[in-house]
């Protein structure tokens, strides 16, 4: 399940940013570091790897042309380098010429000697001829995504450039409705969105990361997978790969809009659920299926499952989807009692269950005790189911 699957290894919203240093780089066998070339590539690259967040933007090693233009920066890191090893498995021209390289970098680990590798990810970085002598090593790291994107047709609607992939038709009437969603999404929280949004429409997952430049990235199995989105708010970029939604996957629109600007992880993707749904299933939906979780699981609480996604491991994408359920259950039970004031307050609760506890029993009127919540919790889900409400 990839929204899962994205929780465990980023530890929490789909903004979260990991980026772990690499110290021991290995060299696939057909990687010749005395080529020409392709030693001074290999030091560049374990450099970066060594130290990713600081190097990331050091104009020495990374080629920027335009500090402005965020998409830049290596986006791939913050799902490739999750503390796996890594191994340099290529380094070849990406044309006929030797000014640019392709780097190939697989990030995979094994149990044990001789056993079977367990692959993460496999990271496409470009490497470019220095010109100006200011290269510690002759060469300049530059990302995948607008090498990958050049060429794919642009729209422009609000604040939102929209970049299709091949095969992907422009909806205007999507983008338009985009574009009016996200402001009114900040101005309903009293937050200032990003200026310039890239919007990349794909046919699904495997496609954006791609051009975010991981010719494999390892997702979830099961019918459900086959689409998904994925928003980075800190660089204001939203990969959505689901055409039924296409311009329009609100869920990821919310987080671009709120940034930072939620403090709990909680919260952060239940405000997103309320008001965009999740993986396709609207806030009423969820409301039925958490019901439906709720009688098939009657000794899971409330905080137990906050605290914990897959609190049934043996179920992931139910517990999944009861998670998500839970956090627009209560934003929207926030709504219908405190209104857009109760809403932002619950943005500024803190990244702790007893913390929220505190302020959604204050919000909500119930006595501040777990169990109130968890009655509450069982209570609602099936009227709110029947009877949702929206923020205007």
């Amino acid at each position: 399940m990839f929204k899962a699957l994205c929780f465990i290894m980023l530890g929490g919203a789909s903004s979260a940013i990991a980026q772990a240093p690499v110290s021991n780089v290995g060299l696939g066998f057909a990687v010749d570091t005395s080529a020409a070339d392709v030693g001074p590539i290999v030091r560049l690259v374990r450099a970066y790897l060594a130290a990713p967040v600081a190097s990331a933007r050091d104009r020495r090693l990374w080629s920027i042309s335009d500090s402005s233009n965020r998409t830049q920066r290596d986006l791939a890191a913050r799902y490739a380098l999750q503390g796996f090893p890594a191994s340099i498995v290529g380094v070849t021209p990406a044309d006929a010429g030797d000014s640019v390289y392709i780097v190939k970098i697989l990030h995979a680990r094994s149990d044990r000697a001789g056993g079977p590798v367990s692959p993460l990810a496999l990271e496409r970085l470009y490497a470019v001829r220095a010109i100006d002598g200011a290269a510690p090593f002759g060469w300049r790291l530059a990302a995948a995504l607008p090498r990958l994107t050049k060429q794919w047709p642009t729209r422009i609607a609000g604040r939102i450039t929209f970049h299709y992939a091949p095969g992907q038709q422009p909806d205007s009437s999507r983008a338009a409705r985009a574009a009016r969603f996200v402001d009114s999404v900040a101005t309903l929280f009293a937050v200032t969105p990003p200026p310039r949004i890239q919007y990349y429409v794909t046919s699904g997952p495997d496609e954006y990361f791609r051009a975010l430049g991981l010719d494999f990235f390892l997702l979830g199995s099961g019918r459900r997978e086959g689409t998904a989105g994925n928003a980075l708010p800190d660089v204001g970029v939203l990969l959505a790969g689901d055409p039924a939604q296409g311009e329009e996957y609100r869920h990821e629109l919310v987080h671009i809009a709120l940034g930072s600007h939620v403090r709990s992880g909680f919260v952060n993707e239940g405000i997103a659920a309320w008001l965009g749904g999740s993986r396709g299933l609207s806030a009423q939906q969820l409301y039925g299926a958490l019901a439906a979780f709720q009688r098939a699981h009657p000794k899971v609480t409330w905080a137990a499952l906050v605290r914990d996604k897959l609190v049934i491991p043996s179920e992931p994408s139910a517990s999944s989807d009861a998670w998500y359920a839970t956090g627009a259950l209560m934003c929207e039970g926030v709504y219908r009692r405190a209104g857009v004031a109760g809403l932002r307050l619950l943005a500024t609760t803190p990244n702790d269950v007893t913390a929220l506890q505190h302020v959604l029993a204050r919000l909500l009127d119930v006595a501040d005790t777990p169990e109130a919540l968890d009655v509450l919790w069982r209570r609602e889900a099936p009227g709110f189911e029947s009877n949702p409400k929206r923020a205007p």
